[in-house]
């Protein structure tokens, strides 16, 4: 069980909507539930069991982290 409780902002969702399609597309383009089911859970995993060591400050002291990783979907 990770030891981190995780939350998504909002806007997170906003974005998720404006970036990927309702739908999967023709050409196989992933839509936002195959991004919510198949790439998010391990993000979402990964920073539950080690924030800081999954994370990189955006700036040095900075309150902001970002994940960068490799996702299932292409």
């Amino acid at each position: 069980m990770p030891d981190r409780a995780i939350r998504f902002d909002p806007t997170f969702f906003d974005d998720l909507d404006r970036l990927f399609a309702s739908e999967r597309s023709a050409h196989g383009a992933p839509s936002r539930m195959d991004f919510l089911l198949y790439d998010l859970p391990p993000l979402r995993d990964s920073l539950a069991a080690d924030f800081a060591g999954s994370t990189v400050a955006m700036q040095p002291g900075a309150p902001a982290r970002v994940i960068i990783g490799a996702g299932v979907l292409c």
